[in-house]
């Protein structure tokens, strides 16, 4: 193990044998974010998302709300248009 072999992102373990990334980045070479961290720097996800979204994590995500259907704003706490509620549930058709 070198540490051109863990991305400059990590170290070598004490038996020289693996990789121990530095925080916010895993995998074999410490080449990708964990979850809930984003961009080449795997800096953690500041937006919550107000579970109703997700975090566009990883090494190319933008660290930005991917918001759930019905749901948008930069938090995903906001209803899109056609939807209503504290659901955000689709309004009824009225054709």
């Amino acid at each position: 193990c070198r540490i051109f072999t863990c991305s400059n992102h990590g170290s070598c373990d004490s038996n020289l044998t693996a990789c121990s990334c530095d925080q916010g980045f895993t995998g074999a070479n410490c080449s990708e974010c964990l979850p809930s961290f984003y961009g080449p720097n795997c800096s953690p996800c500041s937006a919550t998302c107000e579970d109703h979204g997700s975090c566009d994590d990883g090494v190319s995500g933008t660290g930005k709300c991917n918001c759930d259907d019905g749901w948008s704003g930069g938090d995903c706490s906001s209803c899109n248009s056609g939807y209503f509620g504290a659901n955000c549930e689709a309004c009824p058709s009225c054709g």
